[in-house]
């Protein structure tokens, strides 16, 4: 099915966008990470390269297509994880009076905060996965009319996606101008 594959592709440049941001700036979603409650100091370099890993290699899986059904499971666990800490850093920061962290997801090229809309985004996300996992072995038992329906609520979810897609394009884009500016004006 062709929207499987359109969700695959979806939600593995999501993940390779994610990835690349951190890489470029390892240090930046690094420190981040160690700011999160719920994280100790000491797991969040090991914690925050496995973060990186695991969205590098799925991203592939998904992009290249192989082991589709294996990689949509894995993307639908990276981001429930993702939506947890949200999660758990909106409860820790209702408790204190608000978060407002910064989650570190794309590395400082473009802020997202940990909060409601970052866990609904990416429950999202999730959900899309499971759906395309779920579609791509074939259920026995799950018309196509339940899968189709489950796919517009997906879509919606993806098109969700699409805009933090978008935001992140338009922060890169701004940045480069923006360094382009400071190497042309005279020292």
């Amino acid at each position: 099915m062709a929207w499987i594959e359109l969700a695959g592709r979806s939600i593995g440049l999501i993940l390779l966008a994610s990835a690349i941001a951190k890489l470029i700036r390892p240090d930046y979603f690094l420190r981040r990470l160690g700011e999160y409650s719920f994280v100790p100091g000491a797991l969040a370099v090991p914690l925050g390269f496995c973060a990186i890993l695991g969205e590098a290699v799925v991203s592939v899986v998904l992009l290249t297509g192989v082991a589709a059904t294996a990689g949509f499971i894995a993307a639908a666990a990276l981001f429930a994880i993702f939506a947890a800490a949200s999660w758990l850093e909106l409860r820790a920061g209702s408790a204190a009076g608000g978060s407002g962290i910064d989650c570190g997801c794309l590395g400082g090229v473009l802020p997202l905060r940990l909060g409601r809309a970052a866990m609904m985004l990416n429950l999202g996300v999730c959900l899309v996965a499971v759906a395309c996992a779920i579609a791509s072995v074939g259920v026995s038992g799950v018309s196509d009319d339940e899968v189709g329906t489950g796919m517009l609520w997906a879509l919606a979810a993806l098109l969700a996606a699409s805009y933090w897609i978008a935001q992140f394009a338009f922060a890169v884009v701004g940045r480069m101008r923006t360094a382009l500016e400071a190497q042309r004006r005279p020292a």
